[in-house]
């Protein structure tokens, strides 16, 4: 017969069996798709808008087939009619330091499995880069530009419409130059480490200052800092592509 130790393991078994499939589930099975104007599903163009009388809908991307994507953050933001700036925030040997780009340029490859889709590797490369805070410091991104290593992507345990993001090798996502400062302690190399997770919603995907700090896993100089930025993700010369 079984006793009340016994009964009281099994229910404790119980509970950690549930306990390891409630967190499983929060993990989405997550692909590909790009969204073309074929059907009525949504609306516009980046399938955001779900219309039963729209003229776009998702079309599935092959498994196992590299798909060479590109992005850009043109029509990212005022309701797609301006380009959303990129803003890097955080506290360089102590001063409050903001980056700011106008321009991003996104390649890569995208492979979707059964279950989830991956992308390897990514280049992001930020044009027209300043600095924004310190103001009046006389501060600048050495040659307005930012080109991050090559980096990886996932949504392998993320939670639904949400994508890792983490360097390909080591931790390092990118380096930044500042010159020219009044303030000789933030001449210097910076470097930018750690991992980002990405938000998309339709063909857009993007990142907030306050999200990134909370997910508290990106470094700027070796202190915690915020990430805002969006760009629409596309098949290269082709329909956008969107995450299901």
């Amino acid at each position: 017969m079984f006793g009340r130790k016994s009964v009281i393991g099994i229910a404790v078994l119980c509970a950690l069996a549930l306990s390891a499939l409630t967190a499983a589930n929060a993990a989405a099975e997550q692909r590909a798709f790009t969204c073309a104007p074929t059907g009525t599903g949504f609306s516009d163009a980046h399938c955001t808008s779900p219309s039963g009388a729209g003229k776009f809908s998702h079309v599935a991307i092959e498994t196992g087939v590299e798909t060479e994507i590109s992005g850009t953050n043109e029509k990212t933001a005022s309701e797609t009619t301006a380009a959303a700036v990129s803003k890097l925030k955080g506290a360089l040997s102590g001063v409050e330091t903001e980056i700011q780009c106008t321009v991003i340029d996104v390649h890569g490859i995208l492979t979707n499995t059964p279950t989830s889709l991956h992308f390897l590797p990514i280049l992001i490369t930020y044009t027209t880069c300043s600095v924004t805070k310190p103001a009046g410091k006389g501060c600048k991104v050495s040659g307005g530009e930012v080109k991050t290593k090559e980096l990886t992507a996932t949504t392998v345990g993320q939670a639904e419409n949400n994508v890792k993001v983490t360097p390909l090798e080591g931790t390092e996502f990118a380096s930044i130059k500042i010159e020219g400062c009044s303030n000789e302690a933030l001449n210097n190399t910076f470097p930018v480490t750690g991992s980002v997770t990405v938000t998309a919603n339709g063909a857009t995907a993007s990142t907030t200052h306050t999200g990134v700090t909370a997910q508290n896993t990106l470094k700027f100089g070796g202190v915690k800092a915020g990430l805002e930025g969006a760009a629409t993700i596309s098949r290269k010369e082709g329909n956008p592509i969107t995450l299901t």
